[in-house]
C-alpha cells in the first residue's frame, strides 16, 4: 500500500533560557507560533526563530519546526 504524507500546518517553536537553578542548570521557557507557512524551509523557520527570540532580548536555545502531516492511502 502506498500512503502519502501532506502537510497541513506548521508551528515555529523557539526556547530561551529565563534564569539558572541553583546548579546552574539553564531553565528555558518555550515560544510557540502556529499559522506558519507549511511550504516553508527549514533555513527561514530558522532565522525567523532566532529573529523572534532576539525580541525577548535573550539568544534562542533551540529552534523547533513542529509539523501536522495529513497521511492518506496514494491508491484510494
Amino acid at each position: 500500500m502506498a500512503v502519502t504524507s501532506n502537510v497541513e500546518n506548521a508551528v515555529l517553536q523557539f526556547k530561551i533560557e529565563i534564569a539558572k537553578d541553583t546548579k546552574g542548570k539553564s531553565i528555558g521557557k518555550n515560544y510557540s507560533f502556529s499559522g506558519i507557512n507549511p511550504q516553508a524551509t527549514p533555513e527561514v523557520m530558522f532565522k525567523a526563530g532566532n529573529s523572534l527570540a532576539t525580541l525577548t532580548g535573550k539568544t534562542a536555545l533551540a529552534v523547533y519546526s513542529i509539523q501536522k502531516n495529513l497521511l492518506s492511502n496514494a491508491g484510494a
